[in-house]
């Protein structure tokens, strides 16, 4: 029996809940990344 744990068996193992947050966090984390970059030019 192999198992597998990688990010894509996580995220197809993930319901619409745990989807909403993983998109929130990337949405956030792009954000912060952005004005991080602006803010140093």
């Amino acid at each position: 029996m192999e198992q597998s744990f990688g990010f894509a068996h996580f995220i197809s193992q993930c319901d619409e809940m745990g989807k909403g947050v993983l998109t929130l966090l990337l949405v956030l984390s792009v954000a912060s990344w952005y004005l991080m970059v602006t803010k140093a030019l």
